[in-house]
């Protein structure tokens, strides 16, 4: 591992009210040679913004600083509604958060643009996905909501991934036929499925012609994170209830292609700019994981990993291997890369972290990255 990873931050981002527009993170111990960061707040994504020393992350909406160790919480967004991309969007979001505690959300995900502009998408709370233009050329980046996509009922979308000609693909983690997953009745049925790998959700995708349809023979066991390939046409698929990588060719009929078996559960990935893949996820049962740590608080079996992947080779290199959680333990992990400390602008960096707990719809949090520099 510290051949990949000689140093690096870890951060551990716990679950407490936030109520200032900043924070400073306080460094409060070691893993493994990786120096540990915490700091407060709702948590459930992130997404690092290219070829910059800032984070996003979700619920609330903020910008974390990589190398000050300071959050921002998005507290107010101006609005520029583009009705002709986002005509089923019934209106803008509110124009400041609420109580000015920032904009909650889950999952997240960037479009490239122009130079230093991108389009970020954040899977909202009222089934719709955020619409935002962001501009990182300012001092502090900049956010401006543009529209939203509502979501369709049934549905249990988690991850999102853009694809060419301003279009989506999510993942649907688990059909609406397996009830409510608050009641026990619900999170037992699909506990069960999951354990036996039988599938649960499919990939579903939406364009501003056609609004959201099903992909055809994508159906998996527990989809979880994706990502798209630059041209669209190939999508890499966590597939939580086998532990593994699945390919899906997009336009093309078929089983998807497995890329590779992993020895935890995979959660989201990340593509990066070389092409690699770096997912994060957990290493125990289904009902370890889904009842045990989520509903009864009772995580010691479960640790973390995290792989960085070739999907041409198939080569895997841990970045970070049977992490213990922390307690209250983390849901679901999410990946990406951080910006590298000052004077070393030229050395990769990566992130993982871990999030989120979502108990009787009350977001109950926790979340740890790391950002590691490696060889």
């Amino acid at each position: 591992m510290h051949r990949f990873l000689p140093k690096g931050i870890l951060l551990l981002l716990f679950s407490s009210s936030f109520g200032a527009h900043a924070e400073t993170g306080k460094r409060c111990g070691a893993y493994n040679g990786l120096d540990v960061l915490c700091l407060s707040s709702h948590s459930e994504d992130l997404v690092k913004l290219p070829d910059t020393r800032w984070l996003i992350i979700s619920n609330p909406l903020r910008l974390l600083d990589t190398v000050s160790d300071k959050s921002r919480v998005v507290a107010e967004i101006a609005i520029k509604f583009d009705h002709a991309t986002y005509r089923s969007c019934p209106g803008p979001i509110a124009p400041t958060g609420a109580r000015k505690m920032g904009y909650a959300g889950s999952a997240l995900n960037l479009r490239v643009g122009r130079p230093g502009t991108y389009t970020l998408y954040m899977r909202g709370p009222e089934r719709r996905i955020e619409v935002f233009d962001l501009d990182a050329r300012p001092k502090i980046p900049r956010l401006t909501w543009v529209g939203c996509i509502p979501t369709p009922q049934g549905l249990s979308l988690n991850a999102i991934a853009p694809l060419p000609g301003k279009r989506l693909v999510a993942t649907n983690f688990a059909s609406a036929s397996f009830g409510n997953f608050a009641t026990p009745e619900g999170r037992a049925s699909l506990i069960r499925s999951l354990s036996n790998s039988e599938p649960t959700g499919d990939l579903w995708e939406w364009g501003p012609d056609l609004g959201w349809s099903k992909i055809p023979g994508t159906e998996g066991s527990g989809l979880n994170g994706i990502e798209s390939s630059k041209d669209g046409r190939i999508l890499y698929g966590a597939e939580w209830g086998r532990s593994r990588i699945i390919m899906f060719q997009r336009g093309k009929a078929g089983p998807p292609r497995v890329v590779t078996k992993l020895n935890f559960r995979p959660d989201n990935i990340r593509l990066q700019p070389d092409g690699s893949l770096v997912i994060g996820g957990h290493r125990a049962s289904v009902q370890s994981i889904l009842n045990d740590c989520s509903f009864e608080h009772r995580c010691r079996e479960i640790h973390s990993s995290a792989v960085i992947l070739d999907p041409l080779t198939r080569k895997i290199r841990y970045a970070l291997k049977d992490l213990p959680l922390p307690s209250p333990a983390p849901l679901s992990s999410t990946v990406g890369r951080c910006a590298p400390p000052p004077r070393a602008a030229s050395v990769p960096a990566m992130t993982v972290a871990s999030a989120r707990r979502d108990r009787n719809s009350t977001w109950q949090s926790t979340r740890w990255a790391i950002c590691s520099r490696f060889m």
